[in-house]
């Protein structure tokens, strides 16, 4: 919430507060009582609502293309205000010449308000002069604010494990995020190898981002004794259906990308459908 909201809400809950105090007089001692434990609510009640988080990001996966579909994806989320950065969980082009109409022309706008790091995924392995030339070289790091964020490649390698595991080892941050293209968890089932190999970090990895079954699902799994939530995407047009027994939560043909607000006791993950 901006400044000029947070204190405009406060000075109408001292106004408030004064005017329940006056008319509270002449009334009985209970009527009183509890206009004035309203009154005394009340800045405590504004400081909750204006409370701001000490990063928020925004998060999408597998925008492939046409255009008009990230054209429209782009006009939803530049309406977002205080994002710092864009995590992308890969498949942003099928190809080096489809870099300009897939990417760089949609999504102008919001290149030039915010960074974009991108955990690359299968397609992106026949556009990789485009990608290197885009993003952030793979595996990447961001911190921002509570969080540390960490961005894989696709064909992940075990030099690229020993590097999640020693900063994640490292990590003082309050929250850590893993961004991937294939989730942990698919909603499919499966992929036991990859949740061997990341056994190790796991346990102190709070939210996975993912893409590439092109459904939406949001999960929460429990590692050695800690949460793990995972949020699965698809912010372009190309669709699959769920699977017919999913092994995760599983909602199909929808357009949409998360607002991620980071707090010190809490991830708050909005969901934004886009029409």
């Amino acid at each position: 919430m901006r400044a000029g909201t947070a204190i405009l809400l406060s000075l109408l809950g001292a106004a408030g507060a004064g005017l329940a105090l006056r008319l509270s007089r002449g009334r009985t001692a209970g009527l009183r009582a509890a206009v004035a434990g309203i009154a005394f609510a009340a800045p405590w009640a504004v400081n909750a609502a204006v409370r701001t988080p000490d990063c928020s990001m925004l998060f999408i996966a597998d925008t492939h293309g046409p255009a008009a579909s990230n054209a429209a994806l782009v006009r939803a989320m530049i309406l977002e205000d205080g994002i710092s950065a864009v995590l992308l969980a890969g498949d942003v082009f099928d190809s080096d010449n489809l870099a300009a109409p897939w990417f760089d022309e949609p999504f102008r706008d919001a290149v030039a308000r915010w960074p974009f790091y991108v955990a690359a995924g299968n397609h992106d392995e026949d556009a990789q002069q485009a990608f290197a030339a885009r993003f952030p070289a793979l595996p990447a790091r961001l911190v921002c604010g509570s969080a540390e964020v960490y961005m894989l490649p696709w064909s992940s390698t075990a030099a690229d494990a020993a590097w999640l595991a020693a900063r994640v080892e490292a990590s003082t941050a309050r929250w850590r995020v893993l961004v991937t293209h294939r989730a942990v968890w698919p909603v499919a089932g499966g992929n036991a190898a990859m949740r061997e190999s990341l056994a190790a970090v796991l346990p102190r990895i709070d939210l996975v981002l993912s893409g590439h079954e092109h459904v939406s699902s949001d999960a929460m799994h429990v590692v050695g004794g800690h949460p793990v939530r995972q949020i699965v995407e698809v912010s372009g047009s190309k669709k699959y259906a769920c699977p017919a027994r999913p092994a995760a939560p599983c909602v199909s043909g929808e357009t949409a990308y998360w607002r991620l607000d980071f707090y010190a006791d809490e991830i708050a993950a909005t969901r934004r459908k886009v029409r």
